[in-house]
């Protein structure tokens, strides 16, 4: 992650795994700047994520739901149109 980071200019660089990380690891991402994301904080990061979508996904669909009754209570509506 180092190598590329600085073959290619980034202002940073990650390391991600569903493991945990070697104490060897640990200190060359700390004397280098590479951010280590370990198990916990991906397992985290992934629950916060999903938790975020599911909230978005019942908030469309709950305004979604709310666009129909309203076009269904257009549709219901006895009121002649103006001619």
């Amino acid at each position: 992650a180092l190598s590329a980071k600085q073959y290619f200019g980034c202002d940073q660089a990650f390391v991600v795994t569903n493991q945990e990380f070697t104490p060897s690891a640990l200190r060359l991402a700390g004397s280098s700047g590479v951010q280590l994301i370990g198990r916990e904080k991906l397992e985290t990061m992934l629950n916060q994520y999903n938790s975020s979508s599911i909230e978005n996904y019942l908030d469309d669909l709950e305004g979604s739901s709310e666009a129909v009754v309203q076009q269904e209570d257009e549709l219901s509506d006895p009121t002649p149109l103006a001619e």
